[in-house]
């Protein structure tokens, strides 16, 4: 089985254009927009709020923000209580602006975030 060409996962059969069930739209005819368009936005504001913190905090967030995507995930993609997909897409957008960090920044949903951050500058 060869990755998604959305999310290099290759845990999930892909369509005839190698996209998982998970990056489907709901009409499963496209990728989904909504949570890459949401994360386009939300990502580079967590970034600008991440270059005014030391280092020692942004790193704090990255873990926090691990353990929310994995104990909350599947509420983003399938639903769940009130309240808990909007805590799963908030760790996921923080995680990202976390890792955009890393060199070369963080590869996610077809969507690439890099920055650097004042204390390494």
């Amino acid at each position: 089985m060869t990755a998604c060409t959305i999310c290099d996962s290759d845990r999930h059969p892909q369509d005839a254009a190698g996209v998982c069930a998970g990056c489907r739209s709901p009409d499963r005819s496209a990728p989904s927009t909504v949570l890459t368009i949401a994360l386009e936005a939300a990502v580079p504001l967590h970034i600008l709020g991440m270059q005014r913190m030391p280092w020692q905090e942004v790193e704090r967030i990255a873990h926090e923000s691990a353990d929310i995507v994995a104990a909350k995930g599947d509420d983003l993609q399938f639903g769940g209580r009130k309240g808990s997909a909007a805590m799963a897409f908030n760790g996921l957008a923080r995680g990202l602006a976390a890792l955009a960090f890393c060199p070369g920044g963080v590869k996610f949903a077809g969507l690439r975030f890099a920055a650097s951050h004042p204390d390494f500058e």
